[in-house]
């Protein structure tokens, strides 16, 4: 909210404004009324974070779910006012009061200059509190559009710091320093930090060792969370030494929590010490938060505990294990989503995004968003372009090109690098195919890369900016290119390769698709073979997902050594991961996503990295969509898992999004596994999908009801919401507005003429219609298939077996569109004929190839399954050709016996049965 706005609710709340000291500053308001304005309450939070970042959904590798969390935002106290209300506000000490009223900096001054030799420690802690009030007034109030609430801080404090009179306050505090008691130095050293003082200011230090020093002596959670709140503040390893005496009390009081507010002081520590957290003293936390929900002391009217507590659950070490909680959690407080804050707000989107469930706070999250994406003036700040992400994701995607325009406004706008960043990852939402567009964007992007890059993080854009051009169709910005190259060079040399290959997996990512200096990538390749085993989960899949998109590069053969190579040295690394048989379910994944990935399957390394699966026990949303998608691309049939994602969606189907239902019964179909409860699992989805199909695209829907006609347990209603008009018109709006125009438009299409010949010969009561002829005679009948070298070789043996090139059809092609590699009429003799009017029984041999059937435990596909069923009722004898078996016979006459057998079994079998005998 900028100040122009603001005005009139200053007004209406009797607030005057006046310079402050600052020269962007104001003076805000007369102190007895500063706390009735709910503009404040909403949007001037003193402790609620202001940069979010929004994790994109898709099979490009991010560090979203991998890189340690900034904490920042999981901050949030259930402490909704002012910092200068916190301990003093009704005190009759006459000093005290007048630095409670003081509005502005300078009369802040002022009032240290003339009282500095009456201040005492409350005095101090009550001057910081309202220091830190003027300062977040002054971000929310600054006026420069280029800078953001990080900057406008720094701001504030540098030119704080060059006060005189701020100086000796510090020094008296010094001075005073024991004089405080644990809870006024916890407070003083907590706001000293956030008004922007360092841990390693010579200050600090003194505050925090005598601090400890006292906590040691008589410990107290409340003061000992604001304790480390204060020195986790810094990234580093200081602060574990600095606070390791107090941890051992912290995890104690976990079993001695008895109240609401020692349970959000236990989040908050537990928050900051989250990396010397272990499994035993997780499962106590957790144990002892589901028991407060049980009894009824945790409500959802304690909201802002919640947040901290599922805050806390959501780290990517243990997220996975902790979903079913943080999905209990949630749903207590989602009839609660109204009251929440616009950060609030932010922080359960980015929980949602990151565990994809509950789908019952949904709805009410998308409202609260639009409430204050229209609340919010219309300009683009962190947060406005974060709302209007969390917009997009919910949003039916045929209804996102309303979006477009408030896209390019923003685009046309944004300046600021963080404002970037997040902007980044709402064009890959959308998809954006507009070059010009997106080379603005770039372009903005460059400018800051240029002015800016001591600041910034060029590491983090490269890989966005490899994410982006795979999202948007293979763009590419060649300037932006070259500046990244001579930037990400300077930093190469900067870079000890042996302690941080982490980061050289990042750079060569970006030189290996867009660099031409081949002696900068043989250096990058050599120290990534030399340091291989140093890598992380991610930065294999970064390496292979980059080795993926090499192969989609033009003039690939330049580079091509290099990339086998990067190749064999990540063969090495999923080698030996896999052989030490980690019990991280993420970091799975990671490695049989990167096989998948590379240059060539292994069948040892992923046949490895899948028997690993049976070691876990837990299942969550986020982990059936990787599971989806390794074992579809792997072609992988695991019974168990598939059991186990099927026993969760019924155990917690209110808690389940449709796509994720969705892509379970589609797996389940696609690798042709019949589930022991498909009744159940089946209605189940459907009850899912009937609930979130307006969130569903078109080809999920159609995707989940192919699988549900497999199982016969297709609807009539969601017939009729496919088969209608209304269906038809979402479908080609969501075409319109695809970016891959010539892969995802025939995909959809494909899967819709499968779907309406599956209804016309499955549901042939509810009369849907075949409308799908003219694209059969122009996408299969009209195509010359090139026999392969196994069809011309089965071929050559059939006509041996039958002996009259008329009695065999090729490539024959069914109504309803099933194509057939050959067919042989019989007639009631089981004899070969020819004449069409004798013929009683059509035998169709079906050519399956390799992946017709599953790896682990072997099962024909759904699709195959399904083509035998509906070949069937057209009149079809199916047999199949397994490749398999057809390698395996080496000899003309072995292989003439096994088609013979597969045309005429029962002969074979009374052959046999009169040998036997």
């Amino acid at each position: 909210m900028r100040l122009n706005s603001l005005f009139p609710l200053i007004n209406r709340c009797k607030m005057c404004i006046k310079p402050l000291l600052f020269h962007l500053q104001c003076r805000y308001f007369k102190i007895n009324n500063y706390g009735k304005c709910s503009a404040f309450n909403k949007f001037i939070s003193t402790s609620a974070a202001h940069h979010l970042r929004i994790p994109a959904q898709d099979e490009t590798p991010s560090d979203d779910d991998t890189a340690e969390i900034d904490d920042s935002y999981l901050n949030i106290t259930t402490y909704e006012g002012y910092a200068r209300d916190l301990l003093f506000k009704n005190s009759k000490d006459l000093l005290l009061r007048h630095i409670y009223h003081c509005a502005s900096v300078q009369e802040l001054l002022s009032v240290i200059d003339k009282n500095l030799n009456h201040f005492e420690h409350e005095h101090i802690t009550q001057t910081v509190f309202v220091l830190h009030d003027l300062q977040r007034i002054y971000q929310d109030f600054s006026s420069s559009k280029t800078k953001n609430l990080s900057q406008s801080a720094n701001e504030f404090f540098e030119k704080l710091q060059k006060e005189d009179h701020f100086q000796k306050l510090l020094t008296l505090t010094e001075t005073k320093v024991h004089h405080f008691d644990s809870r006024t130095l916890s407070y003083c050293a907590l706001y000293l930090n956030k008004l922007g003082l360092t841990i390693d200011t010579k200050t600090m230090q003194l505050l925090c060792d005598t601090l400890k020093k006292k906590l040691l002596d008589k410990f107290s959670l409340a003061s000992t969370t604001r304790f480390l709140e204060t020195v986790f503040s810094e990234t580093s390893l200081r602060p574990f030494f600095m606070s390791q005496e107090l941890m051992p009390l912290v995890f104690k009081e976990i079993e001695l929590c008895a109240s609401i507010e020692d349970l959000s002081n236990i989040s908050v520590s537990l928050n900051k010490l989250h990396r010397v957290v272990t499994e035993e003293s997780l499962d106590q936390y957790k144990t002892k938060v589901e028991s407060l929900i049980a009894n009824g002391f945790l409500t959802s009217k304690h909201y802002k505990v919640v947040l901290q507590i599922i805050s806390f659950l959501n780290y990517p070490k243990w997220r996975d294990k902790n979903t079913v909680l943080i999905s209990k959690c949630v749903s207590l407080v989602k009839d609660d989503v109204n009251n929440f804050n616009l950060n609030e707000v932010l922080i359960l989107c980015e929980i949602l995004f990151k565990i994809q469930e509950p789908s019952s706070v949904l709805n009410d999250l998308q409202r609260c968003s639009y409430k204050y994406f229209y609340q919010l003036e219309d300009f683009p700040t962190t947060q406005k372009i974060s709302l209007l992400s969390i917009l997009v994701f919910f949003t039916a995607p045929h209804m996102r090109s309303n979006f477009h325009k408030k896209l390019k406004k923003y685009v046309n706008e944004c300046e600021n690098y963080e404002n970037l960043l997040v902007l980044r990852k709402l064009l890959s939402y959308l998809k954006v195919s507009d070059v010009s567009l997106c080379n603005l964007y770039w372009e903005k992007m460059l400018n800051v890369v240029k002015t800016e890059h001591r600041h910034i993080d060029i590491l983090q854009i490269s890989q966005n900016y490899v994410s982006f051009s795979s999202d948007i169709d293979n763009y590419r910005h060649l300037e932006f290119e070259t500046e990244m190259l001579k930037h990400l060079s300077n930093l190469m040399k900067e870079v000890n390769c042996e302690f941080f290959p982490q980061k050289i997996a990042s750079i060569l990512s970006f030189v290996l698709l867009y660099g031409n200096d081949l002696s900068v990538l043989e250096y990058l390749v050599t120290k990534i073979e030399n340091n291989w085993h140093q890598l992380k989960p991610n930065d294999c899949l970064k390496l292979a997902y980059t080795l993926r998109l090499f192969n989609e590069t033009d003039k690939k053969y330049i580079k091509l050594s290099y990339a086998r190579r990067i190749d064999e040295a990540l063969s090495q690394y999923i080698l030996k991961e896999s052989a030490s048989h980690h019990q991280d379910l993420w970091k799975n994944n990671a490695l049989l996503k990167s096989c998948v990935y590379k240059n060539k399957v292994n069948m040892s390394e992923i046949t490895s990295l899948l028997h690993i699966y049976k070691n876990f026990q837990y299942i969550s949303s986020k982990n059936m969509e990787n599971l989806f998608y390794c074992f579809l691309m792997t072609n992988t049939l695991f019974p168990e898992l598939l059991e186990n994602m099927i026993k969760y969606i019924l155990t917690y189907k209110d808690h389940i999004l449709g796509f994720n239902a969705g892509r379970v019964l589609y797996l389940s179909y696609s690798l042709g596994y019949h589930p022991k409860n498909t009744t159940e699992f089946c209605a189940s989805v459907v009850d899912i999908i009937i609930r979130d199909q307006k969130r569903m695209t078109g080809l999920s829907i159609i995707y989940s009801a192919l699988a549900l006609c497999f199982y016969n347990k297709l609807p009539n209603s969601i017939i009729k919401s496919i088969f209608n008009v209304e269906f038809m018109d979402k479908l080609d709006s969501e075409l319109q507005q695809c970016y891959s125009k010539d892969k995802y438009p025939n995909r959809v299409r494909n899967y819709l003429m499968r779907l309406n010949r599956a209804v016309c010969l499955d549901y042939p009561e509810c009369n849907v219609p075949w409308f799908h002829q003219k694209y059969v005679d122009e996408n299969i009948k009209g195509k010359n298939r090139q026999p392969s070298f196994f069809t011309l070789k089965i071929r050559e043996h059939l006509l041996r077996i039958i002996q009259n090139k008329d009695a065999l059809s090729e490539n024959v092609v069914t109504p309803y569109g099933y194509q057939i590699d050959f067919v042989i009429n019989l007639n009631s003799k089981d004899e070969v004929v020819h004449n069409e009017s004798e013929c009683v029984k059509r035998l169709a041999l079906l050519l399956t190839p390799e992946y017709a059937y599953t790896t682990i435990t072997s099962q024909l596909k759904g699709s195959f399954q399904l083509k035998k069923r509906h070949l069937e009722m057209l009149g079809y004898k199916v047999v199949f050709v397994k490749s398999s078996d057809w390698i395996g016979l080496y000899y003309t006459e072995d292989r003439i016996d096994y088609l013979e057998h597969l045309i005429w079994p029962k002969k074979f079998s009374e052959i046999k049965t009169q040998t036997f005998r």
